[in-house]
């Protein structure tokens, strides 16, 4: 059985929350014939139904705040070091 291919062009819609997609069928010249399956996917944005607020922010604090911890260890222990060398 011989299986028969159509040239076809994708199109793509990107969008924030979205995803869009469409087929094209093309002829021997490459001039639109016909359109083919399409569809889109929806996202959720990424906010809280009621409160409206990121979903993130609560990971995006807490890292700001392990990466002040973090770095102001590795800047007092030198200073600190010294001293207890030399008291």
């Amino acid at each position: 059985m011989m299986v028969q291919r159509w040239p076809y062009r994708l199109g793509l819609d990107l969008g924030a929350n979205s995803l869009g997609w469409f087929v094209v069928w093309l002829d021997g010249e490459g001039k639109a014939v016909g359109l083919g399956p399409g569809g889109v996917r929806i996202y959720p944005d990424g906010r809280g139904p009621q409160s409206k607020t990121s979903n993130a922010v609560d990971r995006r604090v807490a890292r700001g705040a392990r990466r002040c911890r973090v770095a102001s260890g590795y800047h007092l222990k030198p200073a600190l070091g010294g001293w207890a060398s030399k008291g």
